[in-house]
C-alpha cells in the first residue's frame, strides 16, 4: 500500500542501508585486521570509487574539500555496513581510519564530528564501556564548544589573548583545519599558518548563524547514549542525567526520526526499571509516539515497524502481555524488507511464540530467520549458524511431542 506522505523518513533509511549492502558488494572490507596490506589495497579502492562518483558528478577537482569529505563518508557507509552485519571490529577499524584522514584533510566540522561520533558509537555497540564513554564525552564536549561558537573551516576570526605572541592580537585570520589538538585549530594570519586554542579566537562572522537540528539531533544521540552506557555500569544517577539532556535537545531538534524512537523506547524501559512509573502512563506514551510516527512517516515506513516492534517489545518484557505482543511483532514484521532489523524481529516473534506454548510455528519463523540471514549474511555467518541450531532443537521437540 503506498502512503501518501511526503520525504518520509522510513524509506530514508531503507535506502541508506541498501546503499551501504551495494557498496559492500563493491568494495568489500578485508577480514582480518592485521593484514596491512590488504587494508591499503582496499582503501586505494574506496578511494577510486569515491573518486569516480566525484568526477561523474561534476563535485570538482579530486583533491578538493568536497571529495575528501565524499571518500570519508563512503568509507563511513561501509563501516556501517559492517557494523550492521555484527562485524564490529571490522567496522571500528574503518571508523579509526577515517579518524586519522580528518588529520590528512581540510573538512568540515560537520565531516568531522559526525565520524569522531562513529567511532564512540562503535566503542559502545561492542560493549567497550569505559572506551566509549571517554570516546562519547570527548564528542560531546566538541560539540557544544561548536554550538557556542560555531568554528569550521573558513571561518573569519580574530585573535584576542594571546600572551606569547602578543604582537598578533587584533589580527584577523581564517581556520584551515579543525582540531589538530583537543581545542586547537589551524589558523592563517596573511600567510603564516598557526596552531590557536579556541579561547584565542573570536568568531567575526555576525550574525552567527542559528545552530543546525542536524548538530541537535547528534547531541541527543551522544547523551542517549551516554545514558545507555552509565545504565548498563548500574550508574543511575548519571544515566537519568543524560537522559534528561537527550530529552532537552530532541525537544530542540523538534524532529520525529528513527533515533528519537529508539530513544523513547530505551528511555522507558529504563523508568519502568528503576522508578515507578505506572503502566497506563507508558502506554500513553508509546501510543503517542505510535500515532506520530505513523502521521510523519507513514504505514510503510520503517520507522513505524520499529516503533511497533519498540512497543511489543515493552509489552513482551515488562507487562508479560504476549498475545498483545505478538499482534504488534507481526504488523511490524509483515511492513519491513529484508534486511537485519527485520532479523530481530524476527528473534522477538520466535521468542513470543516459545513463550505460549507453540514451538511449531516458533520453528516456522526461526526457518525463515535462517533464510533471510543466509541472504544477508551467507551462511557461515554466526546469526545464521546460530538461527540453524536453534531449527534442529524446535524440530526435535515437536518430534518427541508427536511420540
Amino acid at each position: 500500500m503506498a502512503s501518501n506522505h511526503e520525504n518520509p523518513i522510513g524509506p530514508k533509511i531503507d535506502k541508506e542501508m541498501k546503499c551501504c549492502d551495494e557498496l559492500r558488494k563493491i568494495c568489500p572490507a578485508p577480514q582480518t585486521l592485521s593484514d596491512e596490506k590488504e587494508w591499503q589495497n582496499w582503501e586505494n579502492v574506496v578511494r577510486e570509487v569515491a573518486d569516480a562518483f566525484v568526477l561523474d558528478h561534476g563535485c570538482g577537482d579530486i583533491n578538493s574539500q568536497k571529495a575528501h569529505e565524499w571518500f570519508l563518508a563512503t568509507m563511513t557507509k561501509l563501516a556501517v555496513g559492517e557494523r550492521r552485519n555484527q562485524t564490529p571490529q571490522i567496522a571500528l577499524k574503518i571508523f579509526q581510519r577515517c579518524e586519522e584522514l580528518t588529520k590528512e584533510f581540510n573538512i568540515s566540522f560537520h565531516s568531522f564530528i559526525t565520524i569522531k561520533f562513529n567511532t564512540a558509537h562503535c566503542f559502545k555497540h561492542m560493549e567497550r564501556s569505559a572506551e566509549a564513554l571517554v570516546a562519547l564525552k570527548e564528542c560531546k564536549i566538541i560539540l557544544e564548544n561548536y554550538i557556542k561558537n560555531r568554528f569550521d573551516v573558513g571561518t573569519l576570526v580574530k585573535i584576542v589573548n594571546l600572551k606569547n605572541k602578543s604582537e598578533l592580537n587584533g589580527k584577523f585570520g581564517k581556520i584551515t583545519k579543525l582540531y589538530v589538538k583537543p581545542e586547537r585549530h589551524l589558523c592563517q594570519i596573511d600567510e603564516t599558518i598557526f596552531s590557536m586554542k579556541e579561547i584565542n579566537l573570536e568568531h567575526q562572522m555576525f550574525p552567527i548563524l542559528s545552530v543546525d537540528k542536524i548538530f541537535y539531533l547528534l547531541l541527543a544521540k551522544l547523551n542517549n547514549h551516554l545514558a545507555e552506557v552509565y545504565s548498563k555500569l548500574g550508574q543511575i544517577k548519571n544515566a537519568q542525567e543524560h537522559y534528561t539532556y537527550a530529552l532537552k535537545y530532541f525537544s530542540n531538534a523538534n524532529q520525529i526520526c528513527f533515533d528519537l524512537i529508539f530513544f523513547s523506547e530505551g528511555y522507558l524501559h529504563f523508568l519502568t526499571q528503576h522508578f515507578q512509573v505506572p503502566s497506563k502512563l507508558i502506554r500513553r506514551l508509546f501510543n503517542f509516539i505510535k500515532q506520530r510516527s505513523l502521521e510523519t512517516n507513514g504505514p510503510d515506513a520503517l520507522d513505524y515497524a520499529i516503533v511497533l516492534n519498540c512497543y511489543a517489545s515493552y509489552l513482551m518484557a515488562v507487562e508479560s502481555e504476549y498475545e498483545e505482543a505478538l499482534g504488534y511483532f507481526l504488523q511490524s514484521w509483515s511492513i519491513m524488507e529484508e534486511h537485519s532489523v527485520k532479523l530481530t524481529t524476527c528473534r522477538n516473534i520466535i521468542d513470543v511464540y516459545l513463550r505460549l506454548g507453540d514451538i511449531k510455528t516458533a520453528c516456522k519463523y526461526c526457518k525463515l530467520g535462517f533464510e533471510i540471514s543466509s541472504r544477508i549474511h551467507g551462511r557461515e555467518h554466526s546469526e545464521t549458524k546460530k538461527l540453524f541450531s536453534r531449527i534442529s532443537i524446535y524440530e526435535k521437540k515437536i518430534e518427541s511431542k508427536k511420540c
